[in-house]
């Protein structure tokens, strides 16, 4: 019987930027730099909300790689254009839906071996919490 690995702060900081090898890094790099720079508009601060809540989001999950960080990334993306309802983050909203839908709804899935679904769950889950924390209320 094997007991369960309590993740220590270090473990939660430093885990989305270590990965298994070229091809683990490379698979993740794209959507962490296209996702990762949507994040910043209209604001720096919104690419810092959506990394902390992607990065917080699977605390007690034990994985390495930034993909748990990109699904943060979707799930911060799609729920800014739900909770501010302005154009353009409907836009980029609807962009990364149908780019990134597929991928992020498998991903989602405990169907892939070795894949980390609970890194991706959290890390979605994560975004679309910091999304909401981080709407603005509309001025009048």
């Amino acid at each position: 019987m094997s007991r369960a690995r309590w993740a220590c702060p270090q473990d939660i900081l430093f885990a989305p930027w270590l990965h298994a090898g070229l091809w683990h890094i490379t698979a993740n790099t794209g959507g962490l730099l296209a996702l990762g720079w949507l994040t910043m508009w209209p604001r720096i601060a919104n690419f810092w909300q959506a990394t902390a809540g992607a990065i917080l989001g699977a605390p007690y999950s034990v994985h390495i790689g930034a993909s748990g960080v990109v699904f943060g990334y979707a799930g911060y993306l799609v729920a800014r254009g739900f909770y501010t309802r302005g154009l353009v983050s409907i836009l980029v909203a609807l962009f990364v839906a149908s780019s990134y839908g597929l991928s992020l709804l498998f991903g989602l899935l405990p169907i892939y071996p070795g894949v980390s679904w609970q890194s991706h769950l959290g890390g979605a889950m994560g975004g679309i919490i910091a999304a909401r924390l981080s709407r603005q209320t509309p001025r009048r």
